[in-house]
């Protein structure tokens, strides 16, 4: 009887702590969510009530605290429309037009979800309850679920921030230390890099306010009846989940409300690779080369010419390739495998993989150096290039141009990354000093969703910067008095100066008067 009564004590006090927690993931992307699958699966195996919408499903039948709302179904239209040779076209006309791209995106994934009979359902359904909601931090306008909800926000980004989140969460973004990461910029800027990064840094977020969040607004007008501003909704974040890590995208003053969670998360449990697959990287006698540019960019848009320029590379070298490819090659060579789909994780985790073709997003880079392997980067867009930097930087792989590197080059390149022990060496301490923490990612991310459930938010880890007017936080009305006071003091010294020195005129020249005077007068007695 004592038993059953310490085990129902037990129940009652488990079931007391569990909350109802709503995550919200709207970018259509694989890259995007298995950044926090982890982190769903772990707080509903804690006894949490998770709901998450997202377009790709665990479907994990054994985690049954877990419901998913699967919005895929809008992933096919959009990709579509914002396909590799858009991507393509706005990386060969600059960062701007990027940029302008991605808002284009966002704005239309944002209205997909906004639109959508299951968000509508959820937002007018007033028996629903939630403790708390995550939320994909490019979305700003899904914030307005806490105020539905009235519950805290935190807000998950699958990598750093940009700047301007950075700022309303008010930690300090110096344009030259830290530029902004879609500039293709890491440390050691020219004196050119220094002028785009200070200007990127001080127009960008007006730039984006009128592209694109004054077109988001008129959406949330539109489909949420909670009336409010999409400028507060950006401060009104309770705590920032950002999957990025000081020994990747270096070291910044963050304040107490963002955690950064970087390094492992998307990191799953091994599978056995495909037979397929498994055979082909088993007879390799030299090892194996993985090329995948992700789940966005596909590697067909790459063009005929570059394509031929990669084969003739492969044809040439004694490795064996696996190539995730999305359509079919005449003429492949013999020691390249095609896949329309790869397991990467277990693919990079094979003893015989020797060197990774990536596009240089951070999930791969995160696998890639959890896994131990060389980097060789194609940046496209996004934080690729400023990723494809820092990996040269710390030594652990190298970049090309997809549209200008030369097969030769390419080729010396791949011994290079191969044959160098300094490279996998480099690898293998940075992975070391990744996973040497107190806590995993996930584990902190768990804990700080925990603690914002039990103290019903965190507005006391704000940074006060977020309160202040802009005039205050840039000092304006502290150097408009001291520089008053500075003209004053110059004004002042100047007018006593033409007093003093009037006087002094006055004085000597009474003074040479009375002398002449006198000399005069003397010379007459003479």
């Amino acid at each position: 009887m004592f038993k059953c009564l310490v085990a129902w004590l037990i129940l009652l006090s488990y079931s007391c702590e569990c909350s109802r927690i709503l995550a919200v993931i709207p970018t259509p992307s694989y890259s995007h969510q298995i950044a926090f699958r982890k982190i769903w699966a772990e707080l509903s195996k804690r006894g949490h009530q998770v709901t998450v919408l997202t377009s790709n499903p665990i479907r994990d039948q054994t985690l049954t605290n877990l419901t998913e709302i699967d919005i895929s179904y809008s992933k096919d239209e959009l990709w579509v429309k914002y396909d590799g040779d858009h991507q393509l076209q706005a990386v060969e006309n600059g960062v701007l037009n990027i940029l302008e791209l991605f808002y284009d995106f966002i704005y239309d994934v944002s209205k997909s979800v906004l639109s959508s009979d299951y968000f509508q359902n959820l937002i007018h359904n007033k028996e629903e309850k939630f403790d708390v909601v995550l939320v994909e931090s490019f979305f700003p306008e899904f914030y307005v679920l806490g105020k539905i909800f009235n519950c805290p926000v935190i807000g998950v980004s699958s990598m750093d921030a940009p700047t301007d989140y950075h700022m309303f969460m008010g930690n300090p973004s110096h344009p030259i230390s830290h530029p902004d990461l879609v500039l293709p910029f890491y440390r050691n800027l020219n004196i050119i890099e220094r002028i785009i990064s200070t200007m990127f840094n001080n127009l960008i977020p007006t730039y984006k306010y009128f592209k694109v969040e004054l077109e988001k607004q008129k959406l949330l007008d539109k489909y949420v009846d909670f009336k409010t501003n999409i400028l507060d909704l950006k401060k009104s974040l309770d705590l920032l989940f950002v999957c990025s890590h000081p020994l990747l995208q270096g070291v910044r003053p963050l304040g107490a409300a963002t955690i950064s969670i970087g390094g492992t998360t998307n990191i799953e449990k091994p599978k056995p690779l495909p037979k397929e697959i498994q055979v082909f990287m088993e007879k390799s006698t030299q090892g194996v080369i993985y090329f995948s540019l992700g789940t966005n960019v596909k590697s067909k848009a790459l063009g005929e010419e570059t394509i031929n320029k990669l084969l003739l590379t492969f044809k040439n070298i004694p490795y064996d390739i696996l190539w995730k490819f999305e359509a079919n090659i005449t003429s492949l060579p013999k020691n390249v495998m095609l896949l329309n789909w790869a397991p990467q994780q277990d693919i990079l985790r094979h003893p015989k993989t020797k060197l990774f073709i990536t596009q240089g997003g951070l999930q791969s880079l995160q696998e890639s150096i959890f896994f131990e392997i060389p980097m060789m980067v194609f940046p496209f867009f996004g934080d690729q290039m400023h990723n494809a930097k820092m990996i040269e930087h710390k030594k652990i792989g190298k970049y090309f141009k997809h549209k200008s590197f030369h097969p030769l080059e390419f080729e010396s390149a791949i011994f290079q990354l191969i044959k160098d022990p300094k490279y996998k060496s480099n690898v293998l301490k940075l992975k070391q000093l990744i996973l040497d923490e107190p806590m995993s990612g996930v584990e902190k991310a768990v804990w700080w969703t925990e603690y914002v459930i039990r103290h019903k938010g965190a507005k006391h880890l704000a940074n006060p910067i977020t309160e202040l007017p802009l005039y205050q936080y840039y000092q304006l009305d502290v150097y408009s008095i001291l520089g008053a006071l500075c003209i004053l003091i110059v004004v002042m010294i100047q007018k006593s100066a033409k007093i003093v020195f009037h006087f002094c005129v006055k004085l000597f020249g009474r003074f040479i008067i009375k002398k002449e005077a006198k000399t005069a007068k003397n010379k007459k007695l003479r």
